[in-house]
């Protein structure tokens, strides 16, 4: 005899709303969270008044308490991977529950989100029609190399600390097509950069591409004068900024450089999968799309056989988009705004500060991030010296304090990178210390 099913109280349809949305959630990658506000954390209505704060104070632990992940955790890699305060998971959820509950009421390619495009053209100093979301920085930067007018025998210039995310476009350039990659090889100290740069210029040179912040030391480049280099010379300015946007204030007016990629899941604490890419409106109308598709053009008839582009940097953005993700983009924005970007760049600076101080009497260690404090950041790099330092980094997090942190292993450089952002908290760093002090 068939038995009947027993359903919860509220029903069968509430069950399988319920379970669905949950399959949903854990198959397409998204947080899988109550759509009503976690109660595990609390994150008040307002975050502690940061402004003059000392950056060892007190007050700084309860912006550990906004994010979810476990109290014992020591994470020091954010310029890996940030994690989202419960203000953007919940943004995320909240939004894909409205969305599939008035299923057809906006569109798929950010209608309804003008705010949140005017909230992040905001911190960054620009307007909306010079920047699109992406899905993560390399996309950015595949943009910018295959929307060029580049032949063979171009030359673009590159820093050899450049991440695999920003250098493989111009790698992949040069076998296709025969462009030549150049090589700049960067003062650690931060000094003598842009003259190194300047030196690699030649009449075959086309474009300048660079990190603002290197992925392997925090260095910070001097991003308007190397901008300024290329103005000089008619060459197209190519900025990554992955590990700039959530760490250091982000000027894209006063930089003014022609392309700025960035990462919504690094520094900015977004979405994993989110992106920021900036084209100045100056360069929109030379280079070709490399995507095409609804939405990023402003004309469009087949019958007769017309396509005409947007003149905005929005036509990289082509198809349906992940408006959950965009949504909690602009919230972790507003998260970062809240905290201050320049008490996070002076805390990230005290701590690196900290770290330095403590290693450099340690004949055994080398330290490659920059002493100087206009080029430094919160990353922090150092090596010991004949080590495998990158299977020091794995043994760290088998250790019982887990501490992630990341194998500089860019250039050759064999070293340990230290992530500190908002959330860190000086014991954390003295824990690291300690445990360094353990190793054979």
């Amino acid at each position: 005899m068939k038995r009947t099913p027993k359903w919860p109280k509220h029903g069968r349809r509430d069950f399988l709303k319920k379970n669905l949305l949950g399959s949903l959630l854990i198959s397409s990658g998204l947080p899988f969270v109550s759509f009503r506000p976690s109660e595990e954390k609390t994150h008040s209505a307002k975050l502690p008044g940061l402004n003059g704060v000392e950056p060892f104070s007190s007050l700084w632990e309860g912006v550990r308490d906004a994010f979810l992940f476990e109290d014992q955790q020591i994470y020091l890699n954010t310029a890996s991977l940030g994690p989202s305060p419960k203000v953007v998971v919940d943004e995320m959820c909240e939004r894909l529950k409205r969305m599939e509950t008035k299923f057809g009421a906006k569109g798929a390619n950010g209608h309804g989100l003008e705010s949140v495009y005017q909230n992040i053209a905001d911190f960054f100093h620009t307007t909306t029609d010079q920047f699109a979301i992406t899905r993560n920085t390399t996309e950015g930067m595949n943009i910018m190399a295959n929307s060029l007018p580049l032949k063979a025998g171009d030359e673009v210039i590159l820093t050899t600390h450049e991440h695999v995310g920003g250098a493989s476009p111009w790698l992949l350039l040069q076998n296709e097509i025969g462009i030549k990659v150049v090589l700049v090889e960067l003062d650690l100290s931060g000094v003598d950069n842009l003259s190194r740069i300047r030196a690699k210029i030649t009449d075959r040179t086309k474009a300048v591409c660079f990190s603002h912040v290197c992925c392997t030391t925090g260095m910070i480049l001097p991003a308007k004068e190397i901008v300024e280099l290329c103005k000089e010379n008619k060459l197209y300015s190519c900025v990554d900024g992955a590990q700039a946007a959530g760490l250091i204030k982000v000027d894209l007016k006063e930089i003014d450089p022609d392309f700025y990629a960035a990462s919504g899941h690094k520094w900015l604490f977004g979405p994993k999968g989110t992106g920021i890419f900036f084209i100045n409106n100056r360069v929109i109308e030379k280079i070709k799309p490399v995507f095409a598709g609804a939405y990023f053009d402003r004309k469009f008839d087949l019958n007769k056989k017309v396509l005409e582009y947007r003149k905005t940097a929005r036509r990289v953005e082509y198809g349906t988009r992940n408006l959950p993700m965009i949504a909690g983009l602009g919230k972790a924005v507003s998260f970062v705004q809240e905290l201050g970007i320049e008490n996070i760049e002076a805390r990230g600076k005290a701590m690196h500060d900290y770290l330095r101080n403590t290693l450099e009497s340690n004949q055994r260690v080398e330290i490659l991030s920059p002493a100087n404090k206009e080029f430094a950041t919160g990353i922090f790099t150092f090596r010991f010296k004949e080590r495998d330092n990158l299977a020091i980094v794995k043994s760290l997090y088998q250790k019982p304090e887990r501490i992630k942190l990341r194998g500089v292993y860019e250039n050759d450089l064999n070293a340990i990178r230290v992530s500190t952002t908002a959330f860190t908290q000086k014991r954390e760093l003295d824990q690291l210390l300690a445990a360094l002090q353990t190793l054979d």
